[in-house]
């Protein structure tokens, strides 16, 4: 669908050569379209920065994963959800992490959606883990913001190894031992032994 070309291109020219970039002509080259071409399908620059938006929410929000049996199953679900997603997307956290995408100085609908989709998914970490510590399965005098934060920053730092570095790949096993180490520090070594 030329729309969604359209859309990860704007995408990759933003996050890769940022919003000078940006441009009908740009866009157009990187889909082998004539710049004006691209009129055919969004109204505007500021049309295709809005499908941008929607392009990130979807990646990231639209096929949540299953509940777990437990709450810190739930959240390694999610973790391991979220790191592929943003890996296989690295642009994603790029756009959530900058401001790449709002005009400066000014606050705008953009904005407003992107802290929207972070705080999002801290409340979801934060709700996974308020209900393991009501479950018993985390260290006891575990500070919930701090674990958020550490749960946050894994998510940001391996799905930000770039593709085809020579660096480790990401894949299922490798999140999931990352994943063993973070609930470690989280239940102080004892998974699932309530505190």
């Amino acid at each position: 669908m030329r729309q969604r070309e359209i859309i990860d291109a704007a995408m990759k020219i933003l996050t890769s050569d940022g919003a000078r970039q940006f441009t009908a002509e740009r866009v157009g080259k990187e889909v082998g379209l004539a710049s004006g071409s691209i009129f055919r399908h969004f109204s505007s620059l500021e049309d295709i920065l809005d499908g941008v938006v929607d392009r990130v929410e979807e990646i990231i929000f639209a096929d949540p994963p299953s509940k777990g049996d437990s709450a810190l199953e739930t959240l390694r679900l999610f973790f391991e959800f979220r790191v592929l997603a943003i890996h296989e997307h690295p642009e994603v956290s790029r756009l959530l992490l900058t401001s790449i995408l709002i005009p400066k100085g000014k606050k705008s609908t953009r904005d407003r959606r992107l802290r929207e989709f972070r705080l999002r998914s801290r409340q979801i970490i934060m709700d996974c883990l308020k209900e393991a510590k009501e479950e018993g399965s985390l260290s006891k005098g575990i500070h919930l913001e701090a674990a958020a934060m550490l749960v946050l920053g894994a998510i940001y730092a391996i799905g930000h190894v770039p593709a085809g570095s020579n660096e480790r790949k990401i894949d299922s096993g490798w999140i999931r031992h990352i994943w063993q180490l973070l609930e470690k520090s989280l239940t102080n070594g004892q998974q699932g032994v309530p505190k």
